[in-house]
């Protein structure tokens, strides 16, 4: 943060978008996972917004955006932990665009929530029958993360007084 405040003079947005899915059924008893999950997926927001919350807030604007997953608005079974991260998001994130306008900070809050996304996310998958069953899926309906990378860009080309909450991106042949 302090890098890209020296360089350009202020900072404008954050992008996180790291996160873990080790799925598993909860029977598994994968309790390291389950932690693990706990430290990426939600204390790495955490930690994130705070680090610019204070800048956001003395200048008055600046933009977060968040990458959750369609498992953080529709449950499934081997992702109770993994989807109980990402509904942390859903609100986390919702709190915080609303406590902004409450505040007149200006700080925007988008929400992604994608789908089968061809990215190395399905590498932290540790129970083999779930990441086989997964990555199937993923071979037969993932697209480019590269669509991520588009939303993202359409979310910080919007006029500095419009926010769209929350974008739900998937293979257009992806059923559910």
């Amino acid at each position: 943060m302090a890098q890209a405040k020296n360089k350009f003079g202020r900072l404008d947005a954050i992008f996180l978008n790291a996160g873990l899915m080790p799925n598993s059924m909860l029977s598994a008893l994968k309790t390291d996972d389950w932690h693990q999950m706990v430290d990426v997926n939600i204390k790495g927001v955490l930690n994130g917004v705070a680090a610019v919350l204070p800048t956001f807030t003395a200048q008055k604007s600046g933009y977060v955006l968040a990458t959750s997953s369609v498992a953080g608005l529709k449950a499934y079974p081997g992702g109770a932990v993994y989807g109980g991260t990402k509904w942390f998001l859903r609100d986390f994130m919702e709190v915080l665009r609303m406590e902004s306008a409450m505040e007149g900070t200006n700080i925007r809050a988008t929400t992604i929530y994608p789908a089968a996304i061809n990215t190395e996310l399905l590498d932290t998958i540790s129970d083999q029958k779930t990441a086989s069953n997964i990555r199937s899926l993923y071979d037969r309906y993932g697209i480019s993360p590269e669509r991520i990378a588009r939303v993202v860009e359409f979310a910080l080309d919007l006029p500095d007084d419009t926010v769209v909450n929350e974008f739900t991106v998937g293979p257009a042949n992806q059923p559910w």
